[in-house]
C-alpha cells in the first residue's frame, strides 16, 4: 500500500504500533503490523472496525479520561489558525484489552497530520508503545516501599506500648498472638503460633494471616471481612470457626482482632489473639449428641424425630411434597427378651438399628422410640412407589438370621405406614395413624406392611399387578412401542432429530407412559432388556430414515442402571454395527445426577463413545448438581434445559434467569443447548431471542408413533436434507 507522505521511512520499521485515522469518519487509513505483536489483533481487524473497535478495547476506568483528554487536544488544535504549527504531540497512557483477555498498558503519542480548509482536524497519527513491563515494575516498587513503611509503623507503635509488647513476645503456648500490617501480613508473633500451628518464624513472617484459615474461608474472603469489620466499626471483632495448622489438620478456635492506631488515629495494623477451643467444642458436641440420640442403638431418639419433622414440615407443605412415616415393631420380641434375657435383646435391637440405616437415603431419618419400636421418616419421595419399595426393603433386611449365644434367631417385623399430608399434618397424628395401621398388619398375620390410607393399599396392589405384567411384556410379548418427539433448530425451523420415548401398550390398562413403569423397571432390573430393545429398534428406525435421505439425529435416554453397566459402550457399538446406523447420528442422553455419580467412570465411558462417533447430551440440566470443571472435562455435545424451568420462564424471573444462564454457559463452552417443554410460540420466541439453538415440545410436535410421524413429516416443508451433524 502507498504510505502517507508524512513518512520519510517505512512506518512498518517504526517501533511500536502506528495508526493513522480519519478523525471525522472514524476510519483507519493505515495500521501497522505491530498491532498483532502488541494486542493480538491483526491490522485488518482495526481497519475493518475503525476507531470504534479500538475504543471497545480500552479499560472502562481509562476510557473517560482518555476521551476527555483527546477531545480537549482536538479542540485546542481546531482553535488555531491554519498557518499555526500543529506538529506538537500529545501523550496518553491507558490500558487496552489483548485478544487473550489480558490488559496491556500502552503509551500513545499522537499528533495532527491534516486539517480541512475550515480548520477541522481530519487526520491524526498515533504511535503506541507497550509499557506494561515498566508499569508493573513501578507498581511492585511502590508496594514494597509501602509495605516496609507499614511494618516500621506497626513495630514503632508496639514498642511504645510496653505492656502490650511484653505480652506479645512472652512464651504463651495456650494462645497464638501476632501483629499484622494494614494489609493483613504477619509482622511479629509469639511462640504460641509455632506451638498451635506448627509454623516456624521464616515460614509465617510476611505471609497473609489468612494462611491460617480453611480453603473455603479463604475463598469467601474471611480475612478481608474481619479486617473490614474491625477497621470502621469498632476496636475489636471476635470470630469463632475452623482454622488450619501447617499439617492441614483443622481445629476450632476463637479469633480476637484489635486495631493498632497511631497518635492521629490512622490505622497501622492489627493485633490478633487466637485461642484453641477444640476440647470445649467436642464436649458441647458430646452433650448435644447424647440429647438427640438413643444411647443403645445410636439412632435418633424421640426428641430428634420431633425436631427434624418440625424442620421439614414447612418446606414440604410449601413445596407440596409428600412425607411418609413407617412405624416398625418387631414381632414377638417380648418372647426373646424373656427367654434369652435383656442383654441378648439389646444385641438384636442394635443389629436391627444398623440394618435399618442401610435402607434409607441420606435425607431420611431412622429413629428408635423405645423398646422394640423404630420409626423411618422418608423425606425424599419422588414417586409414591418408593414407600412400598422401602417397606419391602425393611422386611427383607430384617429377615436374615441373627446369631446370639449359639442361637440362630430369625426376627420379623410389622410395619404401619402413614403419609403427610393425607393422614396427618403434624407428627403426633402421623404416629397415631401409623400405629393403627401397624395394629392391622399384626392382625393380618405379622411380617408385613399396612397403609393407614386405603387408597395406598390399592396402589400397593396395583404395583404388584403391574410388576407381574411387566415381566411378561419384557419376556417378548411385543407390547412396547417407540414414540418419537422431534426437536428443531430454532432459527431455521429445521427438524434436526428425534428423541426415542418408550410406550407400553398394556393389554388391560391401555397405553402406559414411562412414569407408570420406568421406576419399577429400574428397581427390578427389567430396565436392562427394555433398554436393549429400545436401542436396537431406534437404531433400525434411524437407518431407515437415513436411507430415505432423512438423516435425523436419534436421541436415546439411558437410565442410571443402564449407564452403570460395565459393557454399555460395547453394547451400543454392537447395535450400531448390527443395524448399520451411522454413529454420528446417535445421541445418548444421561441426566446430570447420573453423570456425577462416578465422575471417573462417567468420563471414561463418554470418551469411549465419543471415539466411536456417538454424541453425548446432558438431560434435565439444572435439576441436579454438577461441577462446571467436570462439565468442561466431559466430552458433552449438548445441554438439555429441564422443562420445569422452561414452563414458567416467560412469567417467572428466577426461571428466566436460570434459562438464560444455562444458554450462556452452553455457548461459552461451545455446546448446543436444547430447551425441553416448549408449549407455545411465546416461549419459542423468548428462547430465540436468548440465542438458544434447539427446541422440543408440544408447540413443535407431541411424541408420535412412526405412522403418525410419517404423515406429519409429509406436511412439513422444513424436513432437512443432508444435515450437517458435526
Amino acid at each position: 500500500m502507498q504510505h502517507p507522505p508524512i513518512f520519510s521511512i517505512n512506518p512498518e520499521h517504526v517501533p511500536g504500533l502506528v495508526g493513522i485515522y480519519n478523525a471525522i469518519t472514524g476510519e483507519y487509513l493505515f495500521v501497522g503490523k505491530n498491532a498483532e505483536k502488541i494486542l493480538g489483533y491483526s491490522s485488518q481487524d482495526f481497519l475493518s472496525g475503525g476507531v470504534a473497535f479500538t475504543t471497545s478495547l480500552v479499560h472502562p476506568e481509562d476510557l473517560g479520561p482518555l476521551l476527555e483528554k483527546h477531545t480537549a487536544a482536538v479542540k485546542a488544535v481546531e482553535a488555531m489558525d491554519l498557518q499555526s504549527d500543529t506538529s506538537h504531540t500529545i501523550c496518553f497512557e491507558y490500558r487496552l484489552r489483548h485478544k487473550n483477555g489480558n490488559w496491556v498498558w500502552v503509551q500513545t503519542n499522537g499528533r495532527v497530520l491534516q486539517r480541512t480548509p475550515e480548520g477541522k482536524v481530519e487526520q491524526i497519527i498515533n504511535i503506541s508503545t507497550d509499557i506494561t513491563e515498566q508499569k508493573n515494575t513501578l507498581r511492585m516498587l511502590e508496594e514494597a516501599q509501602q509495605e516496609l513503611e507499614a511494618r516500621a509503623n506497626v513495630l514503632k507503635i508496639l514498642s511504645k506500648n510496653e505492656e502490650y509488647f511484653r505480652m506479645l513476645v512472652e512464651t504463651v503456648e495456650d494462645y497464638a498472638i501476632f501483629a499484622l500490617d494494614a494489609k493483613g501480613k504477619i509482622i511479629t508473633w509469639n511462640e504460641g503460633v509455632q506451638y498451635i500451628f506448627g509454623f516456624t518464624q521464616e515460614e509465617i513472617t510476611g505471609k497473609n494471616f489468612d494462611i491460617l484459615f480453611t480453603l473455603q474461608d479463604r475463598m469467601l474472603g474471611l480475612g478481608e471481612r474481619l479486617m473490614h469489620d474491625t477497621a470502621p466499626q469498632s476496636d475489636t471483632v471476635v470470630h469463632e470457626g475452623l482454622l488450619v495448622r501447617k499439617d492441614e489438620s483443622s481445629f476450632h478456635a476463637v479469633v480476637t482482632m484489635n486495631k493498632l492506631l497511631d497518635e492521629k488515629k490512622k490505622l497501622l495494623g492489627y493485633s490478633v489473639i487466637i485461642r484453641d477451643i477444640t476440647e470445649k467444642k467436642e464436649a458441647e458436641e458430646t452433650i448435644r449428641y447424647q440429647a438427640f440420640h438413643d444411647t443403645l442403638t445410636g439412632l435418633a431418639n424421640r426428641d430428634a424425630l420431633y425436631m427434624r419433622f418440625a424442620e421439614i414440615q414447612g418446606v414440604a407443605e410449601k413445596a407440596q411434597k409428600k412425607l411418609a412415616l413407617l412405624f416398625i415393631d418387631l414381632d414377638r420380641f417380648k418372647v426373646i427378651n424373656d427367654t434369652l434375657g435383656h442383654a441378648a435383646g439389646d444385641i438384636i435391637l442394635r443389629e436391627i438399628g444398623d440394618r435399618l440405616k442401610r435402607v434409607v437415603d441420606s435425607g431420611d431419618i431412622v429413629a428408635r422410640l423405645g423398646g422394640d419400636e423404630f420409626i423411618l421418616l422418608l423425606t425424599e419421595l419422588e414417586h409414591p412407589t418408593k414407600i412400598i419399595q422401602v417397606a419391602q426393603k425393611v422386611l427383607d433386611v430384617i429377615a436374615p438370621v441373627i446369631r446370639i449365644q449359639n442361637n440362630s434367631l430369625r426376627v420379623t417385623a410389622s410395619i404401619g405406614i402413614s403419609a403427610f399430608p393425607e393422614d396427618g399434618l403434624d407428627l403426633n397424628s402421623l404416629l397415631k395413624n401409623a400405629d393403627i395401621a401397624l395394629y392391622r398388619a399384626k392382625e393380618a398375620g405379622r411380617n408385613r406392611y399396612q397403609f393407614y390410607n386405603y387408597k395406598m393399599n390399592l396402589q400397593s396392589a396395583r404395583r404388584l399387578f403391574i410388576e407381574q405384567d411387566l415381566r411378561v411384556a419384557v419376556a417378548g410379548e411385543n407390547q412396547f412401542e417407540i414414540a418419537y418427539q422431534p426437536f428443531i433448530h430454532i432459527q431455521t425451523n429445521k427438524i434436526i432429530g428425534m428423541e426415542a420415548l418408550i410406550r407400553w401398550h398394556h393389554p388391560r390398562l391401555g397405553m402406559l407412559y414411562p412414569a407408570d413403569f420406568i421406576p419399577l423397571a429400574e428397581e427390578t432390573g427389567m430396565i436392562i432388556p427394555m433398554g436393549d430393545w429400545l436401542l436396537k429398534t431406534a437404531c433400525e428406525q434411524g437407518r431407515a430414515w437415513s436411507e430415505k435421505n432423512l438423516p435425523f439425529m436419534v436421541s436415546i435416554n439411558l437410565s442410571a442402571r443402564q449407564f452403570a453397566e460395565h459393557n454399555i459402550v460395547e453394547k451400543i457399538s454392537r447395535n450400531l454395527e448390527e443395524t448399520g446406523f451411522d454413529p454420528r447420528l446417535l445421541e445418548i442422553e444421561i441426566t446430570e445426577s447420573v453423570a456425577m455419580e462416578n465422575v471417573t467412570r462417567t468420563n471414561d465411558k463418554m470418551q469411549a463413545l465419543k471415539q466411536k462417533g456417538v454424541s453425548i447430551a446432558i438431560d434435565d440440566f439444572g435439576t441436579g448438581y454438577s461441577s462446571l470443571s467436570y462439565l468442561k472435562r466431559f466430552p458433552v455435545r449438548k445441554l438439555k434445559i429441564d422443562r420445569s424451568f422452561i414452563k414458567q420462564a416467560n412469567s417467572n424471573p428466577h426461571d428466566y434467569a436460570i434459562v438464560k444462564a444455562v444458554i450462556k454457559l452452553g455457548q461459552s463452552l461451545g455446546l448446543l443447548v436444547c430447551a425441553e417443554g416448549v408449549e407455545n410460540k411465546y416461549l419459542l420466541n423468548m428462547l430465540s431471542s436468548m440465542g438458544c439453538e434447539l427446541a422440543q415440545g408440544y408447540h413443535i410436535s407431541k411424541p408420535l408413533f412412526v405412522p403418525e410421524l410419517t404423515e406429519w413429516l409429509n406436511t412439513k416443508n422444513e424436513v432437512p436434507q443432508n444435515i450437517n451433524v458435526s
